[in-house]
């Protein structure tokens, strides 16, 4: 049975364990260390490109993690690299993006997480959208986008048919991996990076609306408003991990998501 606790303090607030980063001790006397497991319920749309489950190693199409029946393709030649323990998608800015079906309807709540790393900081990076294909929704679309304006240094979440929404300005380098999330919950959102809070802010509650059906999750090429794919958004970015709730994360659900991940990125 694996450790809960030393001496009544619970594993989950321990730091280290004699100057040991308590994310690198397997075990203590033969005792098995917990293991951190990211939060699985309510997931809509799970990538993980180390996963073979979800990318084989060759080959374009993906398979989504949450629901198998939704599947998906690395488009006009995208790269699956690794480095480390960490494996992603190596966009490289020209008109590389990955696409996957999603499902059809999206509550108030919900949450987008992703693993990304920047070659640069001169660009706005067009990670993930989410969005309908058909044409007839082109003025408010039921989906919504997640950036990072590198220049300065922000993370950016727009609901569909409101404001774009900014979080305060980050500290981020070059060639580093990060955990970026952005949560909902009514209206209510707030920016996390590397597991801790940043900003929140106040939204409207009047979003997404009845136009939800034949919906695409891409990550890189931002959709035109008729849900064709615009190259010209590309950016070049890495993106190893990527997990959509239709609920959104608490904090310590984020920090749970943040430590279960870490190791993989240098952390």
């Amino acid at each position: 049975m694996p450790i809960n606790d030393i001496n009544g303090v619970a594993w989950s607030s321990i730091n280290d364990v004699n100057g040991v980063a308590a994310a690198s001790i397997a075990d203590i006397n033969g005792v098995d260390a917990p293991v951190a497991m990211a939060q699985t319920t309510n997931l809509i749309q799970h990538w993980d490109f180390g996963d073979t489950s979800f990318y084989p190693g060759s080959g374009t199409t993906i398979t989504d993690l949450s629901d198998n029946t939704k599947t998906g393709s690395l488009i006009n030649g995208t790269a699956v690299s690794t480095s480390g323990s960490a494996t992603y998608a190596d966009y490289d800015g020209v008109n590389d993006y990955v696409e996957c079906d999603i499902v059809n309807t999206f509550g108030q709540n919900h949450t987008c997480e992703m693993w990304i790393r920047m070659p640069n900081l001169s660009d706005i990076k067009r990670l993930l959208w989410v969005r309908s294909y058909r044409s007839n929704c082109s003025t408010l679309n039921g989906g919504y986008a997640m950036q990072f304006d590198a220049v300065n240094k922000q993370i950016w979440f727009t609901p569909m048919g409101v404001a774009l929404y900014k979080s305060s300005a980050v500290t981020v380098s070059t060639n580093t991996w990060y955990h970026m999330v952005a949560a909902i919950n009514g209206n209510s959102l707030k920016f996390y990076l590397n597991g801790s809070l940043v900003s929140t802010h106040t939204v409207s509650t009047t979003r997404y609306p009845a136009c939800q059906t034949n919906l695409v999750c891409r990550t890189n090429a931002i959709s035109r408003n008729n849900g064709t794919p615009n190259a010209s958004f590309c950016t070049e970015y890495d993106m190893a991990e990527l997990r959509i709730y239709t609920t959104n994360l608490s904090a310590s659900d984020v920090t749970t998501n943040y430590d279960a991940t870490k190791s993989k990125y240098g952390y």
